[in-house]
């Protein structure tokens, strides 16, 4: 017998048990089953939506570790290239080229040069001054300790491309002044971020005017640059001089140009010198050698 719904009196429905308990109406019990049964079902969704979210974040995580590691070689491959092309382990045949030298400054610190000797370096040309005023602290050291040790010396300015030609070649030969040296006085001209150039021609004709007031003076002069600037500041213009060129490469692949000495290392290493050193050969054998230093 169905019994939950009889007629009252009044002609409207009322909740009857058998058991003489009132139940809720049908209506809200089942608006709240369905509620309930939403709410766990989204509960069971952001669960699963956590888990998901979890598993992504460690699968980029995996990923991102594996990127990184990926760049990390990339990078250390890149910079091994580099410094393989940067600075190539040149290796020079001394029997066809047996004259051995380095150029030096400050920055090589103290110098045993009875080492040097003993390692076979012929000579040794060390930095003298710079621009107008600067003078190489090292540079009345080295020249003691380079005579003592019957290593033939020379020494070297730095041109200042911006500066007075003649203002340089008074500091520079101030500092040689009274010195018995074997080489001609050199003067290096490059181009870099703290000695750049503003009008190539003026640094030319300041260039040709310090090489003047030397040679007046009755000294010889030897230019070093490198390629880039034997292009923009001597060819045409002092390609008369001794060439000092510096090439990282085999000697007798430099063809194009007529040097006297070569520069093939910045990371070179002698006996007597902690660190790197710049390394240099002639362009000759040994008897060319004593006839070039007696020509000077």
């Amino acid at each position: 017998m169905n019994c939950h719904f009889i007629h009252n009196n009044s002609g409207t429905h009322s909740n009857f048990s058998p058991f003489g308990t009132s139940f809720p109406p049908l209506i809200p019990q089942t608006e709240f089953f369905w509620l309930s049964l939403r709410t766990m079902t989204q509960t069971a969704k952001t669960k699963n939506s956590s888990r998901r979210k979890g598993k992504r974040k460690k699968k980029n995580l995996k990923r991102a570790l594996a990127f990184g590691a990926c760049t990390i070689v990339a990078i250390a491959i890149v910079l091994l290239y580099v410094y393989i092309k940067v600075r190539p382990n040149i290796v020079i045949d001394r029997n066809q080229y047996p004259v051995m030298g380095i150029d030096i400054s400050k920055h090589n610190g103290n110098i045993d040069f009875n080492a040097l000797a003993s390692d076979s370096i012929c000579f040794v040309v060390a930095k003298a001054t710079e621009g107008n005023d600067y003078s190489d602290p090292l540079f009345e050291h080295n020249y003691a300790c380079a005579r003592e040790a019957g290593i033939k010396f020379g020494a070297y300015h730095f041109f200042r491309l911006q500066n007075d030609g003649a203002l340089q070649a008074r500091n520079f030969l101030n500092a040689v002044e009274g010195k018995r040296l074997d080489l001609p006085l050199v003067i290096d001209v490059e181009e870099s971020r703290s000695n750049n150039v503003e009008d190539v021609e003026k640094s030319i004709q300041q260039l040709k005017a310090m090489v003047q007031a030397i040679e007046e003076s009755g000294k010889k002069v030897m230019i070093y640059t490198n390629k880039d600037g034997h292009e923009k500041f001597i060819n045409g213009h002092l390609t008369h001089l001794p060439l000092w060129l510096c090439s990282f490469q085999q000697p007798h692949n430099v063809t194009e140009y007529n040097w006297t000495f070569l520069q093939y290392s910045h990371w070179g290493k002698v006996a007597g010198i902690k660190g790197d050193v710049d390394l240099d050969v002639f362009n000759g054998d040994e008897l060319a050698w004593e006839r070039w230093l007696q020509a000077i």
